[in-house]
């Protein structure tokens, strides 16, 4: 008859093999499960371009000189910067080539107090009758800017600027030369010979040396520089020299829009 192991040596063998896996088990790398991917967290503010609206297109009210303009514009930073853009619509042809389309920037920036505001809301006036574009069709955008550098624009509006209407004979015939040369570049001479015509008669002038001097200034650049600049600047020499005869008070050095 065989005999068995004592029950002592089987409880000893299985105390070892549990011991031998609980080893096992500890120097295995702990397991950590997979982190679930991280989703973005949308932020609390959003920052976006400015945002321009028209609350009421620009229009000329009746018998006024003056643009009427009405906007609201919507900022996610504080405002640096506000502009109006203006562009000719429908060049003129000159010797059968289409001339480019006349641009310039008005800036604005000057009439917004309160420029930290998040919703800016303007309704005013501007006078425009110093533009190379009053008489003309123009398109008219708004654009903004903040001090984050983003930059956003208004739909464009199309709004025929309108003319000062001078009175004082003087005043009419530069405001005539100052329109001939922008109409028709091609003639500068013609132009010349009024300005030298109203140069010789002295008694126009009397206490009106701003006047004589912007003149003066406007036939020398019409007469020697045929660059855009040159140009340009004659036409501004010419406008506030029609502006003295109308108006002798007028400052020389106003150039910017006058809000009303």
């Amino acid at each position: 008859m065989a005999k068995h192991p004592p029950f002592s040596k089987y409880l000893a063998f299985g105390i070892a093999g549990v011991l031998a896996v609980l080893a096992a088990w500890l120097l295995l790398p702990p397991h950590h499960p997979p982190a679930p991917e991280s989703q973005p967290q949308p932020s609390l503010f959003v920052q976006s371009p400015p945002h321009i609206t028209w609350q009421t297109p620009p229009n000329v009210p009746a018998g006024q000189d003056r643009i009427s303009l009405d906007f609201s514009v919507n900022l996610s930073a504080p405002l640096r910067q506000l502009d109006l853009h203006l562009t000719q619509i429908g060049a003129p042809a000159h010797g059968g080539n289409i001339q480019e389309a006349v641009t310039e920037t008005i800036p604005l920036r000057q009439l917004i107090r309160d420029g930290n505001s998040q919703t800016i809301h303007w309704d005013g006036a501007v006078d425009l009758t110093q533009s190379l574009l009053a008489g003309n069709q123009a398109s008219l955008i708004l654009s903004a800017e903040d001090e984050d550098r983003r930059s956003g624009s208004s739909d464009a509006v199309m709004l025929t600027l309108p003319e000062k209407k001078f009175t004082n004979p003087t005043a009419k015939t530069i405001y005539a030369v100052r329109k001939l040369l922008l109409e028709h570049p091609e003639r500068r001479m013609d132009g010349l010979r009024v300005l030298a015509t109203l140069l010789q008669q002295r008694d126009l002038f009397s206490g009106q040396n701003l006047a004589l001097l912007s003149l003066r200034s406007a036939a020398v650049r019409i007469a020697l520089d045929r660059s855009a600049g040159g140009t340009h600047s004659a036409l501004n020499l010419l406008w506030h020299a029609a502006l003295l005869f109308e108006e002798p008070n007028v400052l020389l050095a106003k150039q910017s829009p006058i809000p009303q």
